[in-house]
């Protein structure tokens, strides 16, 4: 059925400031048609009305980098290595938490039994919390070997990712022209010059080390693991800053899964960048049209006429507290309510 969303402050993603009393009609999945409330034409008899008074609309939010194979939590390693069927049967839960948070699309950055994939990544840190095997190597592969690998990537017209969370992975990943580098906690000034020269995105997934906090004082973790979160803190929080200087454009994701941070929590990303020095509008910026821009989504990210009709409706205005992101009230895929 077409859909009008009638009478609602909209924040299109644009780079345009929020417009109060403003109506979007959606026909066939598309926006057919924004303006002010007062001059739509149409048949309010044929077409359903969402009252958007004293509500936000935005786009669908973009996870950039979330792994459905694990529900995350304190032991989320562990749960990689559960049957396929058990994989499959909780990726669709899930994402389904993603989609009634806002989250409309989603780049899964890393499955076992993954098909398909339309991105290629890389790990150049690849012990996690920094459990080396003993006489194991700095790093998986050097400078020269990625530069190959971004190199025949761009070749086949795959986007590519780097996962980079220690000093000399940060270092070498800034440099290669990868199209982002994910977490990035140890990013310096000198990295992230060459970042804004290459145009690589930052994806920062502060929520990693949130999660990682809030467990280690939950469940007893031992101090080690509780001073490696708090690390991973503070340089995260100084890369984001620097990385807004640098002019390095920052993307929104979770790593809802890959770390001890749960699905559905896109607004808590939101909220940490925010914190970091990012203005509200800049979070919502990361999580939709900056994030489209990453993945080569041209028909989402934002709300407009002919665009796919991919929205969240909220119950606050996040551009006054980043917070409200919590306040869904609807969520819309395709012209179509989902939450």
């Amino acid at each position: 059925m077409d859909l009008l969303i009638d009478d609602v402050q909209l924040w299109d993603g644009t780079g345009s400031p929020a417009q109060p009393r403003i109506s979007v009609e959606v026909r066939d999945g598309r926006i057919l048609w924004i303006g002010s409330a007062s001059d739509w034409a149409g048949n309010r008899t044929n077409i359903r009305v969402v009252d958007g008074r004293a509500r936000t609309l935005i786009p669908g939010l973009m996870d950039c980098h979330v792994h459905y194979s694990s529900p995350g939590g304190p032991d989320w390693i562990a749960r990689f290595t559960d049957s396929l069927t058990e994989i499959a049967i909780r990726a669709i839960e899930l994402a389904d938490a993603s989609l009634r948070s806002g989250v409309t699309t989603a780049r899964d950055v890393g499955a076992p039994h993954a098909v398909n994939a339309d991105l290629i990544k890389v790990a150049l840190a690849g012990w996690n919390e920094g459990a080396r095997p003993q006489g194991g190597p700095e790093i998986p592969f050097d400078a020269k070997l990625l530069s190959v690998a971004v190199e025949e990537a761009h070749r086949a017209n795959f986007k590519i990712a780097c996962h980079a969370n220690d000093a000399a992975s940060c270092h070498i990943a800034a440099r290669a022209g990868v199209d982002s580098l994910e977490h990035g906690m140890f990013l310096e000034g000198d990295d992230l010059k060459a970042m804004s020269d290459n145009k690589t995105f930052l994806v920062p997934t502060m929520s990693v080390w949130d999660a990682m906090l809030y467990y280690a004082h939950a469940v007893g973790w031992p101090e080690a693991r509780k001073k490696r979160a708090e690390d991973l803190r503070e340089g995260s929080r100084k890369a984001v800053a620097q990385a807004m200087e640098a002019g390095v454009q920052l993307a929104l994701g979770t790593d809802a899964g890959g770390g001890a941070a749960r699905h559905g929590r896109i607004a808590r990303e939101a909220e940490l960048m925010v914190e970091a020095g990012m203005k509200p509008s800049q979070a919502l910026a990361a999580g939709t049209a900056v994030a489209a821009k990453l993945i080569g989504e041209t028909e989402r990210g934002t709300i407009e006429e002919g665009k796919v009709a991919d929205m969240v409706l909220l119950d606050a205005d996040p551009l006054e507290n980043i917070g409200g992101l919590r306040l869904v009230a609807a969520v819309f895929q395709g012209g179509r309510r989902v939450a």
